[in-house]
């Protein structure tokens, strides 16, 4: 393999804002008119992060969060590539991590302390390579650590399961041990677990009791061929399925998994189910039997360069998935879309880049990634939202009407089924970016203040009970 194929930070970067914003443009033009009462607010001080959010973890007991990614401060503070939120500001936890590539893309718990993966080689003045738990004042090396032979290794994944910690990464040696790509550590020592694989694990998790890992890979010893995900049989992987996820045609990935009613839900790059000719678009569930497509999935801007589905958490009776991606079951959507089980549906206005990681916390989901904005507002590379409406969304009639469209003059006319009076308009550029708002007059005509440029943009209609959806609006000059 090329050591450029197993850098996993170009999935970070791939995504070029110039095709970005143009693909934007296009989907728009179909945008949906479904809505639904949503918020998206500051975390906390937002001067927000100076780099990227990889990888949360929420303490639900100690009410307490943890962030990581490739960044250096949090509204102001030196953090070095890890924070913790205790309810009132974010702290710095020792010196953080460095290195040629400090990056964290894992933290979880484990024996009741905490432990940050990635793919740094330092803390401070101390070496300690890919793994490292915090005492309370500092982070320190556990019982022999991952062992860089390239620049290019890392860990990206963590998951307790029968008490003991496993990881998952692109590596070749833990402590004295010769183990590729995924091991265990007990507390005390590492060890291997089951056999290798022949490629990147990206996560591990744990769904009916029985341990499943994902990635790159397209053989996991003795069993063949299991492309992307497995299973772990007693000391063994197996496959999940006839073969898995993807096909050779492509480096395809599974980048996150998730329990959903029941079922285990894998997202991440990948085209069709079991090597064969069935659609999934980078989506797919497993009934414990066999493999199915999650509807129409989701569709990126140039996949597998770009992985569509990055992170996917449980909320109020729906399954959230985030990444890179701009439609989910054919309906324009921004990195974020909901799934009932049987419908996808988009997230207003979503954010302008990609979405890393997901965590519930104090009943709301945290969001992180490489964005700057997120349902039109600024928010920098971290959000929190929450819907303000109960479980499952409903796919509205469209609502109001807005002429004449193309707009010539500055000025257009909106309106609604219903006799609301209090209606409020935002206008949004398509970066995400609020342009213009304020109150629709009682005869429905908007005048525009200022001489906007020639372009596509969309406007949101609510009124103090209602969210009206939104539409694109075209100005001509």
């Amino acid at each position: 393999m090329h050591t450029e194929q197993k850098e996993f930070s170009q999935l970070i970067y791939s995504i070029m804002k110039a095709t970005y914003y143009l693909r934007l443009f296009t989907l728009l033009l179909l945008l949906p008119l479904y809505a639904n009462a949503q918020t998206w607010s500051d975390m906390f001080n937002n001067q927000g992060f100076n780099g990227q959010v990889l990888s949360l973890y929420a303490d639900t007991p100690n009410n307490v969060l943890y962030a990581g990614g490739q960044f250096t401060t949090v509204d102001g503070t030196t953090v070095n590539g890890i924070a913790k939120w205790d309810g009132t500001r974010w702290n710095a936890m020792g010196d953080g991590f460095g290195g040629s590539r400090p990056y964290v893309f894992w933290i979880t718990k484990y024996k009741n302390d905490i432990y940050a993966a990635g793919s740094f080689s330092a803390s401070g003045t101390d070496s300690m390579h890919g793994i490292a738990k915090w005492n309370g004042t500092k982070w320190e090396k556990i019982g022999g650590d991952l062992k860089f032979t390239t620049q290019n290794e890392y860990i990206a994944a963590m998951h307790e399961f029968n008490n003991e910690l496993y990881v998952g990464g692109n590596f070749d040696t833990i402590g004295t041990n010769a183990i590729k790509n995924v091991a265990k550590w007990d507390g005390t020592k590492w060890s291997a677990v089951g056999t290798e694989t022949d490629d990147v694990v990206l996560v591990i998790n744990s769904h009916n009791n029985e341990l499943y890992i994902g990635g790159y890979f397209v053989f996991a010893a003795p069993s063949g061929f299991q492309y992307r995900i497995a299973k772990l049989n007693g000391n063994k992987f197996e496959t999940v399925g006839s073969k898995g996820l993807g096909d050779a045609t492509q480096r395809w990935v599974v980048e996150t998994l998730a329990t959903y009613k029941g079922k285990l839900y894998a997202g991440g790059a990948f085209n069709v189910l079991e090597s064969g000719t069935t659609q999934a678009n980078h989506v797919a569930i497993w009934d414990g039997t066999k493999w199915s497509a999650a509807g129409a999935g989701v569709v990126g801007l140039n996949p597998p360069a770009i992985v569509p589905v990055r992170t996917m958490v449980v909320y109020n009776g729906l399954l959230y998935a985030g990444g890179g991606f701009v439609n989910a079951g054919q309906k324009s959507a921004y990195n974020i879309a909901t799934w009932d089980g049987a419908t996808w549906d988009n997230v207003h206005l979503g954010t302008n880049d990609v979405i890393n990681a997901m965590a519930i916390y104090d009943g709301n989901i945290i969001m992180g990634g490489n964005f700057t904005t997120a349902g039109g507002q600024t928010h920098k590379y971290i959000v929190k939202f929450k819907p303000t409406t109960s479980v499952g969304k409903v796919k509205q009639e469209k609502v109001f009407t807005l002429y004449p469209n193309p707009v010539t003059n500055g000025s257009f006319t909106i309106s609604t089924r219903d006799a609301a009076k209090d209606l409020n308009y935002k206008l949004y550029n398509l970066k995400g970016q609020q342009i213009a708002k304020g109150a629709v007059p009682l005869n429905g005509i908007i005048s525009l203040a200022k001489k906007l440029p020639t372009g596509n943009y969309i406007i949101n209609i609510t009124s103090n009970q209602k969210d009206y959806g939104q539409q694109q609006i075209s100005i001509k000059q």
